[in-house]
Parts: C-alpha cells; structure tokens; sequence
C-alpha cells in the first residue's frame, strides 16, 4: 500500500490497495476511535498477533477486514475464537482505491466495482445516515436501533410508535431515512405513503420493515408501488445476527435516494402484438431486484396478450410472488402467475419465480418445462436469476430468446446474462438513468454481458424488436 494522503473532502485518508494486501479495520471502545492496520505477506503474522493482543487488551465491538476472499479466510482462521469479526469484503485480487473514514470506521471502494462502492459507500454527505424508525413495536424499534447503532455509518435519531409521532419528529429532526412498519394503531403505513405520494418530493426514502403473509405482501407490494425504495422482513431475536448485514446493507442503498419514490414521467408505450409463429418456439426472460416490483409492472403492463412466454427471477421472500403475481396478473394483458414445478410454459404467460425457491427451465419433447426446487441459495438469493439465466443457455439452439436485467443490487443475474449473450442471445441491461439501484445492470455492463444499455420505458419495446428482426424460425 503506498501514497496514502487525505481525500479531496478531508474526512477520510484515500489508500493506494494492492492484491496481496489485507485491511483490518478496528473500533477502539475505551477511545471510541477507529484503527486501522494494514497487512502484508510479509507481516501477516506479526500483525495478527499485534491484532490479536488488541482484541484481547480492549472491549472492541467489531473488526472489519478488507483484501482477497482467500487473505481474509486465511487470517480469519486466526481470529476464529473471537466474536468480533463481523464484516469481510472481498476485493476479487484486485489492485484498487481505498478511502477509509477514520470517524465511522468505514471503507470505500474507490474503483468501479459495482458491487463493493454501492453496499460499502459512505452517505452521499460523508456522515452519519440519520434514520428515523416508525413503528408500534417497542421490541422492533430496540433490535433496529441496536442494528443500526452498531459503528456502520447510522445514527437512529428519532423512534415513533406511530405516524403523529412520527410527523413531529420529521418536522424539527434532519432525516436521511426511513423505516416504516405497515400496520399501526390510527393511520398505518399504507395510508401514510397514499397521503404523501406526489406531494412531498422532500420527504426521505421510506423502507418497509413488516411481518410476512400474503395479506401483509399485498400491502407491501402498494407501499412499493407508492414510492418506497424496498421491503424488510421483520427481524427476530434468535436471527437477528444473520438479518443484521442484510438490513444495513439495503438501507444504506436506500439512503442514497434523494427522496420518497415518484411515478415514472416516461411510461413505456403500448408494444404491437407478435404473430403466433413469431411466439411460438420464442421466450423472454427478465431478472430483477431493489426496485423491481415497479419495473417489471411496466415492462409487463406495455406487452400484448399475443406474447412470448416471459420468466421472470425477482428476489422477495416467501408469500410475496403469488400476490406479486396476483397483482400483475390484474394489470396486465398478458395472464401472470408463480410458478409451478413440472408446469409447461405458455404463450401469452409470464411465470414469477417462487420467493424462496430457485426456478429453472428444462425442454422436454416439444415441451418447455418450469422446474422448482428447494436448491441453495445462489449469490446469496433465491431465486436466484443467475440460476434460470444458466438453465436457458442449453435451449438457444431450439428457441429465440431475448433477457434482460433490471434495476437491482448486488451482481446476480450478470454471469448468467453474459453466458446468454456468449450463446447468441440478444441481451438487455437498465441504463442508470432510470434503475433504482444501479447494481445488477451496472455489473452486466462492467462485464461487457448487454448487447443493449437502455431506459426502462424502452425496454418492453426493445425486446420485441429483437425477437422480430431474428432471421428464421429455430427448429
């Protein structure tokens, strides 16, 4: 590591990072100060037991460690009789910028790795994301704030048990962010968005923190619809460890939106209907995340009854995909259902992946397949998109296919899009200028996996020009 200097906004030191390197980062408790320590081949073992002896010496709440994924399993293994490890990032091997903020122990990464500068960022104004968090739960608002307390960039400023209460802490608090349960005693979460929405451009990001069911999936997929960024399942005790990275890492995503979620000024136009062999032996499929439930409304919602069939991975939990479907299936021409295993793909149909479960499809005589399985999460989701994506490169030969990935955070669906794009496939990826988060896409475009970069009211279009200029049918 050399040329370390301060940043060009003076609150944080920009670090020149090699490959071979590892970064610990550590929280002082007695001084409440962040220490930094870099580790190299050559002084891996002196560091760790200089580290060691610290953790040992202090309370110290909490290590953070930067470098290669196999670096940090390997000095993990050093630590692994301490609780305090709680954040890895890997940097991939990578040469790269590090800008570490010594007041809040954070690390950025300063290059165009989509997926470490979006989740390890620091807030837009280099402080604390304020955090303002609305609900009747006297346990729920404890366990959020004991999440989002912890050094990590947050700072819960105000607690309301209900929306008055919360009304007069954002009319005198400065708040970044949001959260927001669905029901609460008077006016509930819902009706609060309803009586907000296309009023209060000021007001700031909301995320949902509510329980699950189908009922409360139904709400939640309007909150979403009204302007609010994402949806948390509620945390519990026992798993509140596991959850704790999950929820940070959405909310800051969140906390980089300027404001409470508008109604696209671009909607997607009306596209022409294909002729039934244009349809027939032809598939679309499409990947979402963060922002997806509002995107693939209008891309869905722009298509003919006389469609390709369309399979569509959007990660969301369990009871969320049949009322997302549900809700689609009642705006759209097209007839939209989750999917079922073992059930034949039609045209005029669009398939939702089950939330919690991973999605492929298989030929089977003249017949395209859906099959569902109970298999692993994959890049962390499941559904994953990288998972169908995969299971389609078997098939180019005998369909004419056209996928594209939305709006979304983290990387999943961009290897598989690549792969799609290698085979043949006429690839889509959002443009920045209209995805919610530019996570997903941004990581098929880094990899050079799109064909085509475009805006979301373009793409409903767009994929049907595709499937239409293909020259012959595939037998």
């Amino acid at each position: 590591m050399t040329n370390v200097r301060p940043s060009a906004s003076g609150d944080a030191f920009e670090l020149e990072f090699k490959s071979r390197e590892l970064l610990a980062v550590v929280f002082d408790e007695k001084t409440s100060k962040h220490w930094l320590i870099l580790i190299t081949p050559e002084n891996a073992n002196a560091e760790l037991l200089n580290l060691t002896s610290m953790l040992v010496g202090f309370p110290c709440r909490w290590v953070k460690l930067l470098g290669h994924k196999a670096l940090i399993e390997n000095f993990r293994l050093g630590l692994n009789h301490l609780q305090a490890v709680r954040l890895a990032h890997d940097t991939q091997g990578k040469d790269c910028k590090v800008l570490f903020y010594p007041q809040g122990g954070r690390l950025r990464i300063s290059d165009s790795h989509a997926e470490m500068k979006n989740l390890g960022s620091a807030p837009k104004d280099n402080s604390l994301i304020r955090v303002l968090i609305v609900d009747d739960s006297p346990t729920i608002r404890m366990l959020l704030t004991k999440v989002l307390n912890e050094p990590d960039g947050f700072k819960v400023v105000g607690q309301a048990a209900n929306i008055e209460e919360a009304k007069k802490i954002l009319s005198h608090e400065k708040i970044d962010l949001m959260t927001l349960d669905i029901h609460m005693p008077g006016m509930d979460g819902v009706s609060y968005l309803e009586s907000i929405h296309g009023k209060n451009k000021d007001h700031p990001p909301v995320v949902m923190i509510s329980s699950v069911n189908y009922n409360d999936a139904l709400k939640a997929l309007r909150c979403l619809e009204l302007g609010a960024v994402d949806y948390i399942e509620k945390p519990e005790g026992m798993s509140l460890s596991t959850e704790a990275e999950h929820i940070r890492s959405v909310l800051k995503v969140a906390a980089n939106k300027k404001s409470v979620r508008s109604t696209t000024t671009t909607p997607a136009p009306k596209v022409p209907a294909l002729l039934l062999h244009q349809c027939e032996k032809s598939l679309i499929s499409i990947g979402a995340s963060t922002g997806g439930v509002e995107a693939l409304r209008e891309v869905l919602t722009a298509l003919p009854q006389m469609s390709p069939p369309i399979l569509i991975v959007q990660h969301m939990p369990p009871f969320f995909s049949a009322a997302f479907a549900a809700r689609l299936n009642d705006l759209c021409q097209i007839q939209v259902k989750e999917a079922e295993d073992q059930e034949l793909v039609k045209i005029g149909h669009a398939y939702i992946a089950p939330g919690g479960k991973q999605m492929a499809v298989v030929h089977e005589g003249s017949d395209l397949k859906i099959v569902v399985r109970e298999d692993p999460p994959v890049n962390r989701h499941a559904p994953s998109v990288d998972y169908l994506f995969r299971s389609l490169v078997p098939l180019v030969r005998q369909y004419k296919m056209v996928s594209a990935l939305l709006t979304g955070m983290g990387r999943d669906g961009a290897e598989g899009l690549l792969q799609l794009k290698k085979a043949g496939v006429h690839t889509v990826a959002e443009s920045e200028e209209t995805a919610i988060v530019y996570g997903m896409p941004r990581e098929a475009v880094r990899i050079d996996a799109a064909s085509a970069v475009l805006p979301l009211h373009a793409i409903a279009a767009a994929l049907f020009r595709a499937l239409d200029k293909k020259k012959g049918d595939k037998q």
